[in-house]
């Protein structure tokens, strides 16, 4: 019998996305790095079967020995242009709740090029979605980084979370413009909730709050939508390896029609 790609504990060990409060220790780094093997593995059998013909590059999230945090998500991403932050990508992360199959436009570059895609050929995108069978969402998020942004560590703040029924071109223009009309307020309301976190660590707060207090943002900047399919660990726990890796592979396949018509 082949082996499961994951267990319970590696759900366990990864915390809720607002918990700063968990130093990371020996054993949870090394847990972590267990985890990060797991994710290699299954992009070697990915990548073998289907994504190098239709990437270009592959990251992975770096695990440092300095972090004072343990991790929410684990992840790693496949891309198709040598500029990985000006194109949408897709990635594979494992979070406490289950992992993730995502589109994914989280820079200012990428982000732009996906909507205005989305504007010039609505109907276009509109059939590529009605074409999907498996369930989906479309999430929007505004970020601030909470470090240093070299060090890509931020708080993100769910704004839309669109079901697979109502996802269409229109509807996502429309919560585009609601958040770039908005996006003082999201701004404010997000010092807010870092301000008064218990799970957020004083040098998270002192940053955010010096660096963006009375600062006008670029909403296209901080703005991050991903159309991703979630798989609860529940189901993963059920999956054995080739089983998780076959699944993982029809799901990516159906998502690179959208990321082409998003890189277009």
């Amino acid at each position: 019998m082949n082996p499961q790609m994951f267990s319970i504990n590696d759900f366990r060990s990864l915390r809720f996305k607002l918990d700063r409060s968990i130093c990371i220790g020996q054993t949870q780094l090394t847990n972590h790095k267990y985890i990060l093997s797991k994710l290699i593995d299954l992009d070697s059998d990915l990548w073998r079967l289907w994504g190098h013909n239709n990437f270009k590059h592959k990251k992975f999230v770096v695990l440092r020995k300095e972090m004072k945090h343990a991790r929410s998500s684990l992840w790693f991403a496949y891309y198709g242009f040598d500029d990985l932050a000006d194109h949408v990508n897709l990635n594979f992360s494992i979070e406490k709740n289950g992992f993730y199959i995502d589109i994914n436009a989280e820079l200012k570059k990428s982000f732009g090029r996906f909507i205005e895609n989305i504007k010039k050929n609505t109907s276009q995108f509109n059939s590529l979605i009605k074409n999907i069978k498996f369930y989906i969402t479309a999430v929007l998020w505004t970020k601030l980084p909470l470090m240093p942004e070299n060090i890509n560590d931020n708080y993100w703040k769910e704004i839309f979370n669109i079901c697979k029924a109502e996802i269409n071109g229109k509807n996502i223009l429309n919560k585009v413009d609601k958040i770039i009309q908005n996006i003082d307020k999201y701004k404010e309301e997000m010092i807010f909730e870092v301000e008064n976190s218990p799970r957020c660590s004083p040098d998270a707060t002192n940053y955010f709050k010096k660096t963006y207090n009375g600062r006008k943002m670029n909403p296209w900047s901080r703005c991050v939508i991903r159309i991703r399919h979630f798989i609860d660990k529940d189901e993963v726990l059920k999956m054995n390896r080739i089983n998780f890796v076959d699944y993982t592979t029809d799901i990516s396949k159906e998502f690179k029609r959208i990321i082409d018509f998003a890189n277009a």
